[in-house]
């Protein structure tokens, strides 16, 4: 009876270890592109569409002088700033989510892998609905990593808009009290201050199985998202100089998380069409010309990013090495049974 029991433990045992090794099978099976582009093609074609066609009618509305501020020489310097701080960026936030990774039961990668992973996903969120999965991919053993993968990313995203509030909310307090500014100025990173917090905790206090799996911010990350809301300030700051508009920089930070909170849902490849009717909307009442400004700031910020998205995007696929190949076996799945030796079939 005893050896029939181990005989049995050990098959169970087998058929679970089997059972894991099947699910864990299909994720490195597959190209992550193929995985993303099935059955997305024809949406994310749709989108860019949609988004191309709405930048069409702003442009044809409020009248092409909106995209002179991309052909003026003197704008070239601002434009290429903005273009590498847009890069500068995307670099800043692959290096905290790298030190946001650290610890937790993932499949571990460099930062340089993950920044080429991001670069491909700005190129292929042009034409597919979202290029967040292929992050997730990179760091993902099993179906079960794929929570806790996506939680990182949420909570990388969190930290950012945090401090994206925070700074504009301590800059437009000032303003209002000192400069006599709109009482509703404090209102919008306040708005975007306490919806990151929210994030964060829930996301750190989830109920949780594995002691291990639980994400969090270490004091380098904090610093590197106060250095990435920068990089997101100088990218808008640079846009409106280049539109021409007359704004000191401290009213540039604090109407910056209002342009933010708009743009955290991206409806459109990049933001195409939809950060220019929300830009046209915002500055109606900063300048001269309602509505015109706002636009020709949208164009000049979606200008860096899709510079940003064509030019890394293709540098990171031609890049030796670039990674995009099925992964590693997990080392975590149960070995199959070993064979029976010979011994025992005799």
């Amino acid at each position: 009876m005893d050896g029939t029991a181990g005989a049995d433990g050990a098959g169970a045992v087998a058929a679970e270890g089997t059972a894991k090794t099947v699910d864990t099978a299909d994720l490195p099976a597959r190209h992550p592109l193929d995985r993303l582009t099935a059955g997305g093609w024809v949406a994310g074609l749709a989108r860019l569409a949609a988004g191309a066609a709405l930048l069409v009618v702003l442009v044809v509305v409020a009248g092409t002088e909106v995209l002179e501020p991309l052909l003026r020489p003197e704008n070239a310097g601002l434009l290429l700033g903005g273009a590498l701080l847009v890069f500068l960026e995307r670099l800043v936030r692959i290096v905290k989510w790298h030190a946001i990774l650290e610890g937790l039961p993932l499949l571990p990668r460099t930062w340089t892998f993950l920044l080429r992973i991001q670069l491909v996903g700005l190129l292929a969120n042009l034409v597919i609905p979202s290029s967040e999965p292929l992050k997730v991919w990179a760091v993902c053993r099993t179906r079960r990593d794929i929570v806790l993968a996506s939680e990182t990313l949420v909570l990388d995203i969190a930290a950012l808009s945090a401090a994206v509030g925070l700074g504009g909310l301590a800059v437009a307090a000032v303003l209002t009290l000192a400069a006599g500014a709109p009482e509703w100025l404090p209102l919008p990173g306040a708005a975007v201050f306490v919806l990151s917090a929210g994030v964060l905790a829930a996301i750190r206090w989830r109920p949780r199985r594995d002691p291990r799996a639980v994400p969090r911010l270490p004091v380098r990350a904090w610093a590197l998202s106060a250095a990435e809301a920068g990089c997101v300030y100088g990218i808008h700051y640079a846009a409106m100089a280049a539109a021409g508009i007359p704004m000191g920089w401290a009213w540039a930070a604090a109407i910056l998380p209002l342009l933010y909170l708009g743009q955290l849902v991206m409806l459109t490849p990049s933001g195409l069409g939809v950060r220019e009717a929300l830009f046209a909307l915002i500055f109606s009442g900063i300048s001269t010309s309602p509505g015109k400004a706002g636009i020709a700031v949208g164009v000049c910020v979606s200008a860096m990013y899709l510079a940003v998205a064509v030019g890394g995007g293709a540098a990171a696929l031609a890049w030796p090495g670039a990674g995009l190949t099925p992964r590693a076996p997990d080392s975590r799945a149960p070995r199959p049974p070993p064979p029976a030796s010979s011994s025992a079939e005799s």
